[in-house]
């Protein structure tokens, strides 16, 4: 009779779990529906499968923490912080999920929601460094950088390698009027991690508060010359969010890849989803701007440099993709301003210097362009095109053995144009008298045309090569 009391007792726990079970499945917020026609086929692919895995599993905290983390990589933040809320309702114990939660509150905008999940977090997990910087950033936008300055505080003394910790510490005492503290943070910083653009910029900023005017400008400079440079975040939740591409990275590469395989408009659809994901990110405004501006196309070109201009107005590639825009139209006194400009902001720019070469071509002046070319090609060796325009510009100086050699390290490494910069070269060598120079690039060439099954190729450069074996019997 015991046993079978006991098994009675154990019955009706296991159903009163199980109602209870469902009755919080049922509580849980619906997930809102994402416009997945906007995204990738491979984004797509796999956003659907995690949507499945939900749905099969609805009370599984971490198949809705997996949707969630994917939303909130690609951007679709208030999914992303319902998802993730419902991944916290069912497992509220779970850092990594509270944590993330409290990012997707961040990036749709509540920040008080925020700021209240990640202390909410720090209480369980006191030691927990990461959510404690996170939380001061988070009091410092909110603009309570009293709290920001106490939080990242107790973060630089539990983390003191968190440099981003640091960092936003010196933009607290900034905010505090406090320019000397700041100052000390932030020369802390950048001797632990050498050269960082934004760490630079602020330091300008507390040396200019300090009525510091020559170490305000010196690190202004620095963070012109170190624009883009900065370390790596040591926090493993934000990595998994930068591995799932939480940046614009698969867009814009998919935008240059069409726009290199002449698929304008899919390159134009690419770049205009990143814009409308983050309307903030100039350097999907510059890619859009730079490719408008290489098919000469004003207004399109001018809307974006100015959108960018107003994130950001000294971002470096707005002024090439505008220089490259004003010598598409032949105007070369205007793209020199932009490229020049581009050069000052950025000096090892290879496109403006390659551009700022077209500029001085239009305006009959080879030798400067030579010099621009070279020093691109010192920037940027591997790059074909660049080599090539050095090449065609020494054939033109009258340097056909310089011209060949161009072309000749043009063609390397092997691709589907090997076999014409080898064709090229070998008249270069043949302009300079040097016919055995002649005979190898062509020999070279038809290599490269035999291995990649280009006929066309094959047949000019062994048409070549019989006209050169017969005039040398003669």
């Amino acid at each position: 009779m015991k046993i079978r009391a006991m098994l009675l007792t154990l019955a009706a726990l296991m159903l009163l779990a199980a109602c209870t079970d469902q009755e919080l499945i049922d509580s849980l917020p619906p997930i809102p529906p994402v416009p997945l026609d906007a995204a990738l086929p491979a984004v797509q692919e796999q956003l659907r499968e995690l949507q499945s895995a939900v749905e099969d599993r609805p009370g599984n905290g971490r198949a809705a923490a997996a949707l969630g983390v994917h939303y909130l990589a690609y951007q679709f933040n208030d999914a992303a912080e319902v998802a993730l809320r419902r991944a916290v309702q069912l497992d509220p114990d779970n850092a990594d999920f509270a944590y993330f939660h409290a990012e997707a509150r961040v990036r749709s905008g509540d920040l008080a929601g925020a700021a209240e999940s990640l202390a909410t977090l720090l209480t369980h997990t006191p030691g927990d460094s990461a959510a404690r910087r996170r939380l001061g950033q988070v009091l410092l936008e909110q603009g309570d950088a009293a709290g920001a300055r106490d939080a990242l505080a107790a973060a630089v003394s539990e983390a003191p390698d968190d440099v981003y910790a640091r960092l936003a510490l010196g933009q607290a005492f900034l905010d505090l009027d406090q320019p000397r503290q700041a100052a000390e943070a932030l020369n802390e910083l950048l001797e632990q991690s050498g050269p960082f653009d934004r760490a630079h910029l602020a330091l300008s900023q507390a040396y200019r508060a300090l009525g510091d005017q020559s170490q305000a400008q010196a690190e202004l400079a620095r963070y012109a010359r170190y624009r883009g440079k900065r370390p790596t975040i040591d926090d493993p939740r934000l990595a998994a969010l930068l591995q799932l591409n939480i940046s614009d990275a698969p867009l814009l590469e998919h935008a240059a890849r069409m726009h290199a395989a002449g698929r304008l408009e899919e390159a134009v659809k690419a770049l205009e989803l990143a814009i409308e994901r983050n309307p903030d990110a100039v350097s999907s405004r510059a890619s859009l701007l730079a490719l408008y501006a290489s098919q000469g196309l004003e207004a399109p070109a001018l809307k974006h440099f100015e959108a960018g201009r107003a994130i950001d107005p000294d971002y470096p590639p707005l002024f090439y993709g505008l220089g490259v825009l004003r010598n598409r139209q032949l105007l070369p006194v205007e793209a020199r301003k932009a490229l020049e400009q581009a050069l000052s902001l950025d000096p090892n720019n290879a496109n403006a210097r390659y551009e700022l070469a077209q500029t001085a071509r239009f305006e009959d002046n080879n030798e400067e362009a030579l010099a621009h070319l070279r020093a691109a090609l010192e920037l940027a060796p591997e790059a074909r095109h660049m080599r090539v325009a050095l090449a065609q510009l020494l054939l033109v100086q009258g340097d056909p053995g310089g011209a060949a050699d161009a072309f000749e390290r043009a063609a390397k490494p092997d691709s589907p144009r090997s076999p014409e910069l080898w064709f090229s070269a070998s008249q270069a060598w043949l302009n300079g008298g040097d016919k055995e120079r002649a005979r190898q690039a062509l020999e070279s060439g038809l290599a490269s045309a035999r291995s990649q099954g280009l006929q066309t190729d094959e047949q000019k450069i062994n048409a070549a090569l019989q006209s050169l074996q017969t005039n040398e019997v003669r």
